[in-house]
């Protein structure tokens, strides 16, 4: 993870939310429009996809595998 001055996070416990988006086009940059998720959209929700890591101090290695939407 990096954060605007850094590269690391915060240590603790942290809720995850996946994002994945398609290119904008041009037009779509332009009017500042979201393109479309390349994957289901319950794992940008907490509420539907509650995944949570805890941070410690030095390198952590984060697996996260997402799955067909149900």
């Amino acid at each position: 993870m990096t954060t605007p001055n850094r590269d690391g996070g915060a240590i603790g416990q942290h809720v995850v939310a996946v994002h994945c988006r398609r290119e904008p086009t041009p037009e779509q940059s332009r009017n500042l429009v979201v393109p479309e998720s390349l994957i289901p959209l319950q794992y940008a929700r907490e509420d539907q996809w509650p995944l949570a890591f805890q941070l410690e101090d030095g390198r952590n290695e984060l697996p996260i595998q997402l799955e067909d939407a149900q």
